[in-house]
């Protein structure tokens, strides 16, 4: 069965054979031309007579080609955008933590000069708990004495006053708290010193109490030649 060459019957032959190369009788079949037809055009085609129909073989190499350049350019430009983004990430990194280290650094000039400032009330502060505890004996005193009348106000605005101070002071206290453990996560050390968690509460008598018990212990010791004068437990003997 003959057919007249045409780009139709060449086309068709090339859509067979690019799915199955050199299978000469289902490429003859599906385009509907004689076994020889589609031999030659798989190995010869029709070029130059027709410019269009070169040798299939020839035409499938041409696109395996195409096929592997295509892939190695978008190989490559997918390698070119992952380096890029791994690029952007690390000077997004850089950059967020030179902010994070600037932020840090702004906070710190902040803390030390409220802390500056703070320590300016502590001589206010001490004075004011004097005054206070004067004044809280001389209510006492005067409530010992039905006679004499009582006035809590200005005892009231000294209360409040010193509760201001010392919420001042315990705010600027948890504020520095909190940025040197946020200095040290960025630094990437411990937040906490090992071994000094959990320390059991103690109130300023229990620990008077503690120290005068030690001061006992430590005359008792130099006053049995325990311990030579001026040395303290666990220090070196100097000659």
């Amino acid at each position: 069965m003959k057919r007249a060459i045409t780009k139709d019957l060449y086309d068709a032959l090339l859509v067979s054979f690019r799915e199955c190369p050199e299978n000469y009788n289902r490429a003859a079949k599906q385009a509907g031309c004689c076994l020889k037809t589609a031999q030659k055009a798989w190995a010869l085609g029709w070029a130059p007579r027709l410019s269009w129909a070169v040798p299939i073989k020839v035409m499938l190499l041409h696109e395996q080609e195409q096929a592997r350049a295509l892939a190695r350019t978008l190989s490559q430009e997918k390698a070119t955008l992952a380096s890029d983004e791994r690029e952007k990430a690390r000077k997004d990194a850089v950059e967020g933590r030179a902010a994070r280290v600037k932020m840090l650094a702004m906070i710190r000039q902040g803390i030390i000069h409220s802390s500056a400032a703070a320590l300016e009330l502590l001589p206010t502060i001490r004075r004011m708990c004097i005054a206070v505890a004067r004044r809280a004996d001389g209510i006492i005193q005067k409530l010992e004495d039905p006679s004499e009348p009582v006035t809590l106000l200005t005892l009231n605005q000294m209360l409040s006053t010193l509760r201001g101070c010392l919420y001042i002071m315990s705010m600027l206290s948890s504020s520095a708290h909190t940025f040197i453990t946020a200095e040290n996560l960025e630094a990437g050390k411990p937040t906490e010193i090992l071994g000094l968690a959990n320390l059991p509460d103690m109130s300023m008598e229990e620990a008077e109490r503690k120290i005068a018990a030690a001061q006992s212990a430590l005359e008792r010791a130099k006053d049995r030649g325990l311990l030579p004068d001026g040395v303290l437990p666990g220090s070196k003997l100097t000659n």
